[in-house]
């Protein structure tokens, strides 16, 4: 922001202060009216226009151009000086009203006396709030819904900068980092001149803590005139939501010495991508990938009990328990049937299978003659028939489940 327009914003919100006790004696500068405030540290008088004002300069109605004038003043403001050609210059080093008692004289005759009073101001640094800003997540906009898409820090006292400055909020932010994380601002988050905090954060590497991080932030906010006033903020951070298991338990079953469906483990949630590690108490024959596929050939019947882990990209994780179970196969119960028959016996016998996903078909070859072979509810079947020819008969008898196993 240039110097000049500074003072002109500093002008605009400063009253002029005006004592006269003798108007015989006036400022040359027609723009003045009377003696403007000055504030510690920045050149007096205050800029009036595009063009800076480096001095005032009085002139006197009781004395000519021609003369030879001497000026003099006490009570000047401390870092003001009033020279003998009535020249008032300098930069305030005090804050104060000073009344300053002029003269001028024309060789030993005092021609004219007067006063005039500058009041000089020294603001107090800007105050800061809040203590506490609002808390945040992981892997979340911080304050995303705001005006300011973040969270605004505020400040009031002190000289703000005016709204068409380059910091129109009234302050520079400044962020003081200590030498703990704990000091500064998450990863992925900042703050900006015009003290908006915003961004997501974000923990460096996984695994990410499971439980809040609390920042201890310390915050440098500048006025117009350069000063400045410091505060401590807390911020929590809460941790992100972890993965959630989708799949549906029990497991799909499967059948011994067959392939086990291939089934896709799934979740939700959390930080993409995930990782399968392998799940506890996979029957044998199963295995896993870690892309979260279960498949292979189940070499055991048996109900398994199976805990299921899924982590997330943050090492976030979550676990489930389940159980697969793996049925028996379709196996026929033998029987020992037919010892012995005559020819022109009429017989049933009842075979058995178990296993597998009834009901069964049943077929058989190398019966005797006038033997069939027929099903009998889902798990049974009967082979009738009256014996026509004599023989000894090997009878190959086939059972499969609705599955053609």
């Amino acid at each position: 922001m240039p110097f000049h327009a500074r003072l002109l914003y500093l002008l605009g919100i400063l009253a002029l202060a005006v004592a006269s006790a003798n108007a015989a004696i006036t400022p040359t500068q027609t723009s003045i009216t009377g003696l403007g405030n000055g504030i510690v540290g920045l050149v007096y008088p205050p800029q009036t226009g595009t063009s800076p004002n480096p001095n005032i300069k009085f002139s006197s109605n009781n004395t000519t151009a021609s003369e030879n004038k001497i000026w003099s003043a006490t009570s000047v403001p401390p870092g003001l000086t009033f020279n003998p050609s009535g020249i008032l210059s300098g930069k305030p080093s005090k804050a104060g009203t000073f009344t300053m008692n002029l003269s001028v004289r024309v060789g030993k005759q005092v021609r004219d006396t007067g006063s005039r009073t500058i009041v000089v101001v020294d603001t107090l640094p800007p105050i800061i709030t809040p203590s506490t800003l609002p808390g945040g997540k992981l892997d979340n906009p911080y304050q995303a819904n705001t005006p300011n898409n973040g969270f605004k820090l505020s400040g009031t006292g002190g000289t703000p900068f005016g709204p068409n400055s380059q910091y129109p909020t009234g302050y520079y932010w400044q962020l003081i980092p200590g030498k703990l994380v704990s000091q500064r601002l998450p990863q992925g988050m900042t703050l900006n001149p015009n003290g908006v905090i915003s961004g997501t954060p974000v923990w460096p590497r996984p695994p990410v803590p499971s439980t809040s991080q609390t920042y201890t932030l310390q915050v440098r906010a500048t006025d117009f005139l350069g000063k400045s006033a410091t505060a401590n903020f807390t911020l929590v951070i809460a941790p992100p939501q972890g993965p959630e298991i989708l799949t549906d338990c029990p497991l799909p079953s499967g059948l011994e010495k067959y392939p086990y469906p291939v089934v896709q483990l799934k979740a939700r949630y959390g930080k993409e991508s995930y990782s399968w590690p392998k799940p506890a108490g996979l029957p044998p024959g199963l295995v896993w990938n870690e892309r979260g596929y279960i498949s292979g050939t189940p070499t055991t019947r048996g109900t398994y009990p199976v805990v299921i882990k899924v982590v997330d990209a943050n090492g976030l994780f979550a676990t489930k328990n389940c159980s697969i179970t793996i049925r028996p196969a379709p196996e026929i119960i033998v029987k020992d049937i037919f010892k012995c028959a005559r020819v022109g016996d009429s017989y049933c016998e009842e075979i058995e299978a178990w296993g597998g996903d009834q009901p069964y078909t049943w077929t058989a070859t190398g019966m005797p003659p006038g033997m069939t072979i027929q099903a009998l509810g889902n798990s049974k079947a009967k082979i009738c028939g009256n014996f026509t020819q004599n023989g000894s008969f090997t009878i190959n008898v086939t059972a499969k489940d609705q599955a053609g196993r």
